[in-house]
């Protein structure tokens, strides 16, 4: 039997944190070093990803089925038409779903053309609360809010933040913003996200092209630190040892696997079915 803890971490946020789902120090008196790498946001020069549904399964050392994910790019808005929508929802399934009940819905809205986050919703469910995030997206700063219930709906605790810093993205923002990228081979990409409760500084290298799972390919190597959202500096992300990601290279560059090694092994979330 899989103990819970392992659970947790196949099915709580691995992926997300990642897609969501990405050097130095610094005094607490000037920007960090970091912060000269990210770019601000900018219309990308690749063509818009046109609407389209994607699943996900997830799996533990590619073998003990975790969960499901979904994502949904470019949902339609009647009142949002200036703004590409986007979600993702999951659960977990198997033993992990009967050990660690777990579902989660992600939406995100950003700015057509730059890929710019307006604001980020989640709702997180286990087996014992609920969990409400809202981060609203300005132009230099991000205004957190976390709401936590018990499942009847009575509120448990409340936090709330302000992180001041420009060109942050949200989860699902990054992985737009990133498909928009030239990611010619030996490119670095560096992204500066504010994706649930903390922010977070990534490192996107591109490692090259190759064949994978049936898709010629775009290989990336991610690496992610945490931001002290007082000093800034750069720490360690202790729950991630290393990440591939692997997406096509074609006009959609969707993802078709994320591959990460955290502290219980290697978790998997592999493209099954795409569909316009």
């Amino acid at each position: 039997m899989i103990s819970n803890k392992l659970c947790v971490s196949l099915t709580k946020r691995s992926v997300i944190t990642c897609l969501s789902l990405m050097v130095c120090g610094m005094s607490s008196a000037a920007e960090p070093r970091w912060s000269s790498k990210v770019k601000p946001f900018a219309k990308s020069e690749f063509p818009e990803i046109r609407p389209i549904t994607l699943n996900y399964s997830m799996s533990w050392n590619g073998t003990i089925n975790s969960g499901r994910v979904t994502m949904v790019l470019g949902k339609e808005h009647k009142n949002a038409k200036s703004l590409f929508l986007m979600q993702a929802y999951g659960r977990s399934t198997g033993v992990a779903g009967a050990a660690f009940p777990y579902s989660f819905v992600y939406n995100s809205f950003t700015r057509k053309g730059t890929n710019q986050p307006i604001v980020f919703i989640s709702q997180e469910t286990d087996r014992n609360e609920v969990t409400h995030v809202k981060n609203t997206h300005h132009i230099d700063k991000v205004k957190h809010t976390r709401v936590d219930k018990t499942l009847a709906g009575k509120v448990t605790k409340k936090r709330e933040h302000e992180f001041r810093h420009r060109n942050l993205h949200d989860p699902l923002s990054a992985m737009l913003y990133l498909r928009g990228q030239p990611l010619k081979n030996g490119d670095v990409v560096h992204l500066a996200l504010h994706p649930f409760r903390s922010p977070q500084y990534a490192k996107v290298t591109v490692l090259g092209r190759e064949e994978h799972r049936g898709f010629p390919c775009i290989k990336l190597d991610l690496k992610i630190e945490n931001i002290d959202k007082k000093t800034k500096q750069l720490e360690p992300y202790k729950k991630l040892k290393k990440a591939t990601l692997w997406i096509s290279d074609d006009l959609d560059r969707i993802l078709v696997e994320l591959r990460s090694k955290v502290f219980i092994g290697d978790v998997r979330m592999v493209l099954t079915e795409r569909a316009r």
